[in-house]
């Protein structure tokens, strides 16, 4: 788990991968904004919960995306995964850049 308690001007870059493990979810939380521009690999499923904007511009591998709070902004298609689920609910808000295509990703909106 990552926690962005304050907002960061730094982000997480580089040219690796942030791996969670195999069965662990991936889960971004805390009232801080965070940009995360390196590949994130969360096999079991990757949550963005709390009340922070957390901004995604790698090649992402998610079969399953969680936005339980705050804002999640991909600035790619390929920073949701490539033929992943994405669930927005319990007050989380999926911003989109104008034009971007989800063809590839199934979305659910929940309440």
């Amino acid at each position: 788990m990552i926690l962005a308690s304050t907002a960061s001007n730094d982000g997480i870059s580089g040219a690796g991968t942030l791996t969670f493990g195999s069965g662990n979810d991936g889960i971004i939380v805390g009232p801080g904004d965070l940009t995360v521009s390196a590949n994130i690999n969360a096999p079991a499923a990757f949550i963005k919960a709390g009340t922070g904007k957390l901004t995604l511009s790698g090649a992402n591998t998610f079969s399953t995306v969680y936005i339980s709070g705050g804002a999640l902004l991909p600035t790619t298609t390929t920073a949701l995964g490539q033929d992943s689920t994405v669930n927005v609910g319990g007050g989380g808000t999926l911003e989109l850049p104008d034009g971007m295509n989800l063809s590839s990703v199934d979305l659910f909106l929940h309440n």
